[in-house]
């Protein structure tokens, strides 16, 4: 799911902001005309599309120039994390870059990003408070911030309201609730086919963040160090889902997963499955290949017991980051990066890809989606969501591909079909295995 997600994180007016001079290849540097030469990368396409992300940033880029005249910013899109490493790490590289969060505290550490901490914390018109903390979160290691929060992604609850009140039942809030809508909205054939799904824990993915999120439970203890997958929060957050494969059978829902369908079938769409988590784009889907669909939306059930986990998300952010080895000074790098990343310009890129809405890390900008109309009211929604206290995410640290990498590899052993692999026995394998990765990467 991470991988999907970061994927959507990257995709991000007139060609006349691509200004000569920068040199380098777009690096940073002094201007021919003897400006001040900012250079700006994205991960997203140069899209000539007026509403996509990269024309965006260059209406910011001119404005930007108008107002500040000994400037130049060059903007340039379609770099991979890899080719932005390579430059920062050389220092040929541009003055912002936009990374995938996972790396900015290893960045960070190494020297290749810059500390911001203290541009955030004595910038007042930057305003760090109209910033989600769930997304600051994402861009903080040891204490500093490496980079700036911008495009927020999470999953929601997608429930078909037809099937629900056909069942005379209601959107679950609980774990519990969730679960018996798993067995008993789920329809069969005269051979005990299943021919609808009420809810199928590991589709489209089974996701290792989200779960843990609603359950409350932690990867770390970031006091001292300690790894602590195995506590009875983390097992929970994987217990209920195993409990409906249990109830139903693995075998049949096994079956009836291989035959669903992509695109306009998805299961979903198709009423094959009355529940699903997703991410945002769903919205797109279903605007796309039902517009007429009677859905709706919700935060993930929390654990029987514990109302004081109502809300709770999870999120994973985009970020813009601030080369430490550019040319140009900090500080000359943060007045373009704190001008990108200000509340009018939020609102801006809150606009989305053809004007259908885009969710960021400002509250500021998730509100300005109330007053679209051609934002969907379900995602208006989402936007206020996302501001709960209980949103939250996987922590940062230096090894976050490699826990999740050791998390998906254990976790699948357990919902392998026939498998007597144990939840507890992967749950200490990745205790013992990720407690090496933190002893070498302390995040205390």
């Amino acid at each position: 799911m991470l991988k999907k997600i970061i994927a959507g994180l990257l995709v991000c007016t007139m060609a006349g902001s691509l200004m000569a001079g920068c040199g380098n290849n777009g690096g940073n540097g002094g201007s021919n005309s003897g400006k001040i030469a900012l250079s700006v990368w994205h991960g997203g396409a140069e899209d000539t599309e007026a509403t996509s992300n990269h024309q965006r940033y260059l209406k910011m880029a001119d404005s930007f120039m108008e107002a500040n005249p000994d400037y130049e910013v060059k903007v340039i899109g379609s770099v991979t994390a890899e080719k932005l490493m390579t430059a920062m790490s050389s220092g040929t590289g541009p003055d912002i870059g936009q990374p995938n969060w996972v790396h900015c505290g290893q960045w960070g550490t190494e020297g290749i990003i810059a500390d911001l901490t203290d541009f955030v914390n004595n910038d007042a018109e930057f305003d760090k408070d109209d910033i989600i903390p769930a997304a600051w979160d994402r861009c903080t290691y040891k204490g500093k911030i490496y980079s700036i929060p911008t495009s927020i992604n999470s999953s929601e609850l997608y429930y078909n309201k037809d099937i629900l009140a056909e069942a005379g039942v209601e959107a679950p809030k609980t774990i519990s609730e969730l679960v018996d809508l798993a067995i008993n909205l789920t329809t069969y054939d005269d051979k005990g086919n299943i021919t609808r799904a009420g809810y199928i824990p590991d589709y489209p993915w089974l996701d290792n963040v989200l779960w843990p999120v609603a359950f409350g439970a932690k990867w770390i203890d970031e006091d001292t160090n300690t790894i602590t997958f195995d506590t009875p929060e983390m097992k929970a957050a994987y217990q209920w889902q195993l409990d409906i494969y249990n109830a139903i059978g693995y075998d049949k829902l096994m079956t009836f997963k291989t035959g669903l369908g992509t695109d306009a079938e998805e299961p979903f769409l198709v009423d094959k499955l009355a529940l699903q988590f997703c991410g945002e784009w769903m919205f797109e889907n279903i605007a796309k290949y039902r517009p007429d669909m009677n859905y709706g939306v919700t935060y993930c059930p929390y654990p029987d017991g514990k109302p004081e986990l109502e809300g709770s998300m999870f999120v994973t952010v985009g970020v813009w980051t601030l080369n430490n080895k550019s040319k140009n000074s900090k500080e000359d790098g943060w007045k373009l990066l704190s001008y990108l990343t200000n509340k009018e310009n939020m609102k801006e890129m809150a606009g989305g890809f053809e004007d259908v809405g885009a969710l960021l890390s400002r509250k500021s900008a998730l509100d300005s989606l109330a007053d679209s109309d051609s934002v969907a009211p379900l995602k208006k929604q989402v936007a206020q969501m996302l501001q709960d206290p209980n949103v939250d995410g996987f922590p940062m640290s230096n090894y976050i591909n490699e826990y999740l990498s050791v998390v998906a590899d254990e976790m699948n052993k357990v919902f392998t079909p026939g498998s007597d692999y144990s939840l507890d026995q992967a749950a200490a394998k990745v205790q013992a295995d990720v407690q090496k990765f933190a002893d070498a990467n302390p995040v205390n």
